[in-house]
C-alpha cells in the first residue's frame, strides 16, 4: 500500500508541480466530490486501499458542509463533476479542475485493485468514466 507521501507524489508528477499544495489540494477536491458521486459500496472499497494519512481525505463526514452544499449522491455527468471539483478546488476554470481530476484518477487507479477500478468506472457517466480510464 502506497504511503500518503507517495501518493501526493504521483499526484505532484502528474501536474507537473513541486508544490505539495497543489496536490493537497486536488486531492481533497477530487476526493470530496468523487466520493459524493459513487455508491457507499464502491466508496467504501477505495476507502479500503487508501493509505491510513489518506482516509480522512476520503471520509465524508470530514466535509459536511460541502457534502450538504454538493447534495446528495446525484448522476453527475463530466461537466457537473468538474464544475464540482473546480468549486471546491477554487480553481480558475475548468481546464485545471480537468487537471487535477486526471492527476488524482491516475493515483487513484494505481493503488485500488483492477477490480475496484472497473466497478467505479462502471458507476461513472460515460464522459466522466473516459476521464477515468485515460487518467
Amino acid at each position: 500500500m502506497a504511503t500518503r507521501e507517495e501518493f501526493l507524489h504521483g499526484v505532484r508528477q502528474r501536474l507537473h508541480t513541486g508544490r505539495n499544495e497543489e496536490a493537497e489540494r486536488a486531492v481533497r477536491a477530487v476526493f470530496q466530490v468523487l466520493h459524493r458521486r459513487l455508491s457507499a459500496g464502491q466508496a467504501g472499497h477505495i476507502e479500503s486501499h487508501l493509505p491510513v494519512e489518506l482516509k480522512r481525505e476520503w471520509d465524508l463526514h470530514a466535509f459536511e458542509d460541502v457534502a450538504r452544499a454538493l447534495g446528495g449522491q446525484a448522476g453527475w455527468d463530466e461537466g457537473e463533476f468538474l464544475e464540482r471539483v473546480q468549486s471546491v478546488g477554487r480553481y480558475p476554470d475548468k481546464q485545471e479542475a480537468l487537471e487535477a481530476t486526471q492527476a488524482v484518477f491516475g493515483e487513484l487507479k494505481r493503488v485500488i485493485p483492477e477490480k475496484d477500478a472497473r466497478d467505479t468506472a462502471a458507476e461513472l457517466p460515460q464522459g466522466l468514466r473516459t476521464v477515468w480510464q485515460e487518467a
